[in-house]
């Protein structure tokens, strides 16, 4: 059987990659700057209580074993440990998460902005750069994380997902804009990142266990691993064969609304002029939307039935 590459196609990563390598951070507006300084005070002191937790210490003891001499470029809070940026994405998010104090964002499926930020800051402190890459990437973070989060019909945990599965395709976009990363290596890292890191909803269900508290920092993780990757130009075609699936739905369905002085983008539209950007800010939390996450699964079933009914018979007339 001869093999038939996939006709590459502008999907809803290239657009989202070719966002990020373009915003920098003379675009962002002061309120926006301020928002993401808040937000590491707050995920600072959410980092320093859970290294105080018995799970952060049995990770550190883990990770100080397996790393051995501890003479890595990125540094662990609390506790000074020097390892890969990584590792120190993982540890550090961990702490942030570790309480289940830090912020949430909840719409069609919750989040945890915060979670994925640690990747950015060990990253930043590797490659040596500053405060502003820091702040761009905790930006970018905050906005994927969040525009991911309203575009489900229903939300993945209806469908039986943890949320850890949406940031598996936010946490690479922070991560490769510390990188400057170019836009096709911003979409291989998505690729690479989500392939592997869809969480079942099971970690939340029942009696919970010390792992609920790591599936979304092991998503900034790998988001952070899936950049460095991307950048040795690693390369994956994953994205390809979503054509038509999931994230063309996402595309179809995003949200374009006005509130206030923010602009709230369509995921798929191509922004012309950044300094509209949507903020990350708390006025967000007061807008109304509807609650798709709270609405049954049937009630999506029969649209979902039907959409697939007419793609059979599109797919017959054309044969």
């Amino acid at each position: 059987m001869s093999f038939h590459p996939a006709e590459s196609k502008r999907l809803l990563t290239h657009t989202i990659a070719e966002w990020t390598c373009a915003l920098k951070y003379e675009h962002l507006s002061p309120e926006a700057i301020q928002a993401a300084k808040l937000f590491w005070f707050d995920s600072i002191g959410c980092a320093l209580g859970g290294s105080q937790q018995d799970d952060a210490k049995i990770l550190l003891k883990h990770y100080r074993a397996m790393r051995g001499g501890g003479d890595g470029k990125a540094t662990t809070f609390v506790s000074g440990f020097k390892t890969n940026p990584v590792d120190a994405a993982f540890l550090n998010g961990h702490m942030i998460r570790a309480m289940d104090y830090n912020d949430i964002y909840w719409k069609a499926d919750p989040c945890h902005p915060s979670d994925l930020i640690a990747a950015p800051l060990a990253l930043c402190e590797s490659e040596g750069l500053g405060g502003k890459d820091l702040i761009l990437a905790t930006i970018i973070a905050y906005e994927i994380e969040m525009r991911l989060c309203e575009v489900g019909r229903p939300g993945v945990r209806e469908y039986g997902w943890h949320h850890a599965t949406l940031s598996a395709f936010a946490a690479p976009v922070a991560a490769g804009r510390v990188l400057n990363l170019t836009p096709e290596q911003m979409v291989s890292a998505i690729g690479i990142s989500a392939a592997r890191t869809f969480c079942p909803g099971a970690v939340t269900a029942g009696k919970l266990t010390n792992m609920k508290n790591t599936v979304d920092p092991w998503a900034g993780r790998m988001g952070a691993e899936s950049a460095l990757l991307a950048r040795r130009i690693l390369r994956t075609r994953a994205h390809h064969r979503w054509q038509r699936r999931t994230l063309c739905r996402v595309q179809a369905r995003a949200i374009q609304r006005r509130t206030g002085h923010f602009r709230w983008r369509s995921v798929s539209e191509r922004p012309s002029n950044f300094k509209h950007l949507a903020l990350p800010n708390s006025r967000l939390r007061d807008e109304e939307f509807p609650d798709r996450g709270a609405q049954s699964f049937a009630a999506y079933r029969h649209d979902e039935d039907r959409e697939g009914t007419q793609h059979q018979g599109r797919r017959r007339e054309g044969n």
